[in-house]
This record gives C-alpha cells, sequence and structure tokens, in this order.
C-alpha cells in the first residue's frame, strides 16, 4: 500500500509538473485528472468491467473470487507500436468530446515548499489515529503521499518531512518485525494521565460497606455475588466486571444498583449507543443516557437537564469494552474530579472501539476487577461450550460442534448460502422478531432483508400496497429497524418494530414497537428506516434472540465478531458459509475466524511495562483535548448517542 502511494504521488508530481493538470481528490486516497469525461474514464476501464462480468455471469462476489478472476480472464498481453496506441487514445479521446488545450496548462505548478507539506500533517497523524493508537513509520509515509497527490509535492518531501516528525516529535514505542512503532505525545500523555488516574484511585475510600447491606442475593450464582461485592466494597474509585457474553452482567448490575441505592448513593448509566442506554435503564433499573450526551453536559453545565456527578454518585459504564480511549478518559477525569465512583462493565473480547484504544482491558490488568465466565444465556450446555471456543480463538472446535449436528453449511458461491440461510430462517415457526439473520456488512444485510422480504410475500404473510423509504419497499407485517435517533419521533438508532399499517397517500406507516407502543411515522419527517430481518454484528452486541442464522466469511471476519455471531441465541444457531470467501477447508474456515483484531493503548506497545506518570505532572484536560481536536472531530457524527 505505501509503494501504490509513492507511485501515485511520483506520477501526480509529474503530471501536474509537465503538464500543468489540474487533479481531484477521489475516495479511498486516490486522484484523478480534472477535465477527462466520465465517459472516456469508463470506456478505459475496460480490465475492471471484464473481471465484473466475468464474476457476474458466474455468480461469484468478494474479494477472494476476484483475485481468482483477476487471473482466469487475463489474456496474453499483445505489444504493439505506442505510436499506435497514442493514435487510438486520442481517436477514442476526441469521440468523447476531450479538449487536451483545456486539459493541459489548468494550473501553473509551483513546487509546494517543505512548510506547506507539513501543514498536512494533522490530517494525516488524524486520519492514522483515528482507531489505532499508534502507528509504523510505513504508514505515516503512505498518508503522507496520498496527500502529496493532491499539491504536487512528489514523494522525496514527504520522506524528508516524515522524517523529521518521527525524529522530532513522534513518542517512539518499540520495533517489531523490523518496524518501529510510535504514537503521537498527545495520545502518549493522555493515556498517562489516564492510566495513573486509576492506579492513583486504587486506595479511595467510599463508605460503602458491603456488610452494611440487606441486599438478599440468594438468586446470584457464588461469581455474580462476588462480583456484586466487588463493585460495592470501600475501596477504589473505579471498579470493574468482566463478563462473557450471557454471563449475567445486566442482571448483576441490578443487584449492585441496590446495595448502592440502600447506601444513599445515586447511580447513573451511559453506553455507547442510546438504545444500549435505554436497555440497561429497563433491565437493570439505572437511569441511563448514551455518553455522548453526558459529555456535552459536561461542556455545558447548566445548560442540560439531570445531576451532574458528586461524591455520593457511581457512574455505571456498560458494554465499556466498546469505549475508546478519548471518551474513557473523559470519563475517568470527570468522575475523579467529581469524587464519584465509576463502575466499569464490559467485555473485552467482542467488538472493540471505533475509536483508537481500548482502555477497559488495561484498567482491569493493573487494578484488578471480578470475571463472570458463566455462561447462561444458552440452554444447551454444548452450546455454551462453544461460545468458550469462539472467545478463545478455538473456533475449529466451536465449528466442529455445529458441523457433528448438522448446524452448518457450506455451498461454493456466497449467493447459494444466503438464499440457504434465508430458506431456513422462514421456515422456522418461531415468530419473527424471535429469530434474526447475522452478516458482517450493510450490504449482504440489505440483500438477505430483501430474500426475506420476498419470502414472506410469496407466503402472502404481508400486506400487497406498500410505501417506500430510504431504498426499501415497506408493507403492512414487514420488521423493521430505526437508524437514526429522533426524539420527536420518539425512537431510538436500534430500536425495532412490526409495521401495522401504511398509507401511502400520507407517506405516513404505524408501527407497533417491540415493547408494545405504537408510532406513527411521516416518512417525509423520518425515513431513516430499513427492513429487520437481517442485522450487522455490529448492531447485534448486547442483544439476544431465541434463534439466530449466522453468515460467515468476508474481509470483517475476526475472533471478536465470531464470538459476538455466535453467542447472541438462546436456543438454536446456524452457520452459514461459502468457499469463495472462507476457502475449501473447516481449517481455513476456522482461521478466519480466529484471527484477533483486539486493541489496545499505545502504553501496552512499549518494549518495558506500561507506563504510568503521576497524573498531577500530565498538562491538563483542557490542554490535550485542545491538541486532540482534529481527532476528537473525526470522531463525531457516527450517529452514537442522540
Amino acid at each position: 500500500m505505501l509503494l501504490g502511494a509513492m507511485y501515485r504521488a511520483e506520477l501526480s508530481h509529474e503530471l501536474q509538473r509537465e503538464f500543468g493538470v489540474a487533479v481531484e481528490r477521489l475516495p479511498k486516497g486516490m486522484f484523478d485528472i480534472k477535465g477527462v469525461p466520465e465517459e472516456l474514464k469508463a470506456e478505459q476501464s475496460t480490465r475492471r468491467r471484464e473481471i465484473v462480468e466475468a464474476m457476474e455471469a458466474e455468480g461469484y462476489e468478494g474479494a477472494k473470487a476476484a483475485a481468482t478472476f483477476v487471473l482466469t480472464t487475463r489474456e496474453v498481453k499483445q505489444h504493439r507500436p505506442r505510436v499506435e496506441l497514442f493514435r487510438e487514445w486520442g481517436e477514442s479521446g476526441r469521440e468523447h468530446g476531450m479538449n487536451e488545450a483545456e486539459i493541459i496548462g489548468q494550473r501553473e505548478f509551483k513546487q509546494p515548499t517543505r512548510d506547506q507539506m507539513k501543514e498536512t500533517l494533522p490530517d494525516v497523524i488524524a486520519t492514522m489515529t483515528r482507531d489505532k493508537a499508534y502507528f509504523t513509520e510505513a504508514s505515516l509515509l503512505k498518508g503522507l503521499a496520498v496527500e502529496a497527490q493532491y499539491n504536487g509535492a512528489g514523494f522525496a518531501m514527504c520522506r524528508d518531512v516524515g522524517a523529521e516528525y518521527l525524529q522530532k516529535d513522534a513518542v517512539y514505542l518499540r520495533t517489531e518485525k523490523g518496524q518501529q512503532l510510535y504514537t503521537t505525545p498527545e495520545i502518549d500523555r493522555l493515556e498517562k494521565r489516564m492510566l495513573a488516574q486509576v492506579v492513583e484511585g486504587r486506595d479511595k475510600e467510599f463508605p460503602t460497606l458491603w456488610r452494611d447491606s440487606q441486599v438478599d442475593m440468594s438468586q446470584l450464582s457464588e461469581e455474580q455475588q462476588r462480583a456484586v461485592e466487588h463493585l460495592t466494597e470501600a475501596r477504589g474509585s473505579v471498579k470493574i466486571v468482566s463478563g462473557m457474553a450471557g454471563a449475567g452482567k445486566t442482571t448483576t448490575m441490578r443487584f449492585a444498583r441496590e446495595v448502592w441505592e440502600s447506601q444513599g448513593y445515586k447511580v447513573r448509566g451511559v453506553a455507547l449507543a442510546a438504545v444500549a442506554a435505554q436497555a440497561l435503564e429497563t433491565e437493570a433499573g439505572i437511569k441511563s443516557e448514551p455518553i455522548a450526551r453526558l459529555i456535552q453536559s459536561f461542556d455545558n453545565p447548566g445548560r442540560t437537564a439531570g445531576p451532574q456527578l458528586d461524591s455520593r454518585t457511581v457512574l455505571v459504564v456498560d458494554e465499556a469494552g466498546m469505549v475508546g480511549t478519548l471518551q474513557m478518559a473523559r470519563l475517568v477525569d470527570e468522575a475523579q474530579k467529581a469524587g464519584a465512583r465509576l463502575a466499569l462493565v464490559g467485555d473485552a473480547g467482542q467488538l472493540q472501539p471505533i475509536e483508537h484504544g481500548a482502555p477497559f482491558k488495561v484498567f482491569g490488568e493493573i487494578i484488578g476487577k471480578s470475571e463472570l465466565t458463566e455462561i447462561r444465556r444458552q440452554r444447551e450446555g454444548w452450546q455454551r461450550e462453544a461460545v468458550h471456543d469462539f472467545a478463545d480463538e478455538r473456533a475449529i472446535e466451536g465449528l466442529s460442534k455445529y458441523q457433528e449436528r448438522g448446524l452448518l453449511t457450506v455451498t461454493e458461491k456466497k449467493t447459494d448460502a444466503m438464499k440457504r440461510l434465508v430458506n431456513d430462517w422462514s421456515g422456522n415457526p418461531a415468530e419473527y422478531k424471535d429469530k434474526v439473520m447475522i452478516a458482517s456488512t450493510r450490504a449482504t444485510v440489505g440483500e438477505l432483508n430483501r430474500l426475506g422480504q420476498q419470502f414472506r410475500m410469496e407466503r402472502g404473510e404481508l400486506g400487497t400496497e406498500s410505501i417506500q423509504a430510504d431504498g426499501y419497499d415497506f408493507h403492512a407485517g414487514d420488521r423493521i429497524l430505526f437508524r437514526q435517533n429522533d426524539r420527536r419521533v420518539g425512537v431510538l438508532n436500534g430500536q425495532r418494530a412490526t409495521v401495522k399499517e401504511i398509507d401511502a397517500e400520507s407517506q405516513t406507516l404505524i408501527a407497533r414497537m417491540d415493547a408494545g407502543d405504537l408510532r406513527v411515522i411521516s416518512l417525509e419527517r423520518y425515513d431513516k428506516i430499513q427492513l429487520g430481518y437481517a442485522f450487522t454484528t455490529h448492531s447485534l452486541q448486547g442483544d439476544t434472540r431465541e434463534a439466530s442464522y449466522v453468515l460467515v466469511g468476508g474481509s470483517m471476519q475476526d475472533r471478536e465478531l465470531s464470538y459476538v455471531q455466535m453467542s447472541r441465541h438462546r436456543g438454536e444457531a446456524h452457520i452459514y458459509a461459502a468457499t469463495e470467501e472462507v476457502g475449501n477447508s473447516l481449517e481455513t474456515m476456522a482461521d478466519a475466524m480466529s484471527r484477533s483484531r483486539q486493541k489496545g493503548i499505545a502504553q501496552e506497545q512499549r518494549e518495558e511495562e506500561l507506563q504510568i506518570a503521576p497524573a498531577a505532572n500530565q498538562q491538563s484536560r483542557e490542554g490535550i483535548a485542545q491538541k486532540q481536536e482534529r481527532i476528537e472531530k473525526t470522531n463525531t457524527g457516527m450517529g452514537i448517542g442522540w
């Protein structure tokens, strides 16, 4: 990838310097020459078109299949004189109305200065560290080379600017497989401060004594009781419970809340998504809100409703394993300033944070934690064992358990696997809200949703009249998923419902929410709705259904994804895959489902032990936040919270 970016940077530099062309920014770090007709570009993209057409004709899709078709469709090159090729290209260009005089000499080229190239560094670094706390020299140079395409700097200047930054500003961590790992000074300071605050809070005393509680814990298992005792003991400003999927974390939190409240504490809760916060409030009785909304109240004191933190507050962070460093550091800092207790509940092995860092796991390692390992969700013992297999990178054992029971279906093509999945799903007599189809990408989920709806239409289960929104046709009886929070409508991103009635004339539908209440939705006012038969894995963390039908494979498949996919069901789960995506054996499939992409903080990458500087010697949170402004801006607007 670095070599490709280097090549494009040099190509753009020479085109701009020699011919005075103007370039345009394209997605995925590419560039284009301004002024070339789109029809001409499409005509010249013959190789790509040839591969796509061959794949479609054979019914294949996906990156692995494409790699095969690149080879099988390649013809022996015919070497023709360049003058002949130039003549043909010129004729083709003129046929599509390309005027060379309008493209060449569009701008006078002026070699960017070193300082101008350095101005791109903040954006390059923000992009690199948006979802990872550390980087290599190669990734830095790649980012600079991408930017050099648009200003014509060339790669030599990228190399000089990158070397200067690594030598003077970047924080060296260690060398791994010949690659030196670095982080930014801002991330380094932020992590050290956060870790120091957590460590320094270990001995803080709270007047909450377990022995004084009269709450009856007889309904809980021994490990759940130990977790409640850990959360409610007198010592420690940060308490951690790490529990496997389906191990009863929410039930544990409900009893912990009762103990805290019996001691006169206010208990508040937060989660990344509004729908997860609502679930914490409904199931554990903890008044909750999205993390983003709580942080907004910190930034705007007095402007937002709701109590602030104080020394008699316990702040519960649900699904804490999904919270990245920026938000976690803010919560730790605000809790420390207020003298509040922070209770983090989650599972580091499930889906990882969107932003950089995964501090939940590190906190548990340095200050201790209580663990919940007894899975309760699945009824069958072998299924509970399989969840442990997928969580512990033993996918081959988990897959074998499903294969032995006829619950693993492998076809050659992905399209066939999807059809088998939908057929089995539709044949399950359970209510549609109790059975779910799961896939890794939105595109695949969209296709599964359409196939599921088609099956129901053919059976006469849906109304004949339809109404359209966001690219979908909806009928009375359809299952739907709301994709955006909207207080006016009264829905949250991730909530599900069943369409009861539609009115095409007024562009309105009436939906019964899964909680039982009705919503009247004007699609002219709110149209962020999709069919709700299939879901991405990310949208289902924290969810439980009676039956699940899981399509595995693709570039996103990893251990964390597999663990969540194979732990959503209570009663039964079925696995589907295509050899074009997972290979021709159970072993290759297991390899994809076992590879871990677990995130970490930069301090974990050091050759020596974690570095934890005294919090008093660190820059203030405000100073760090100011220097991280570009990174934080990149992480906003993701549809998380209100």
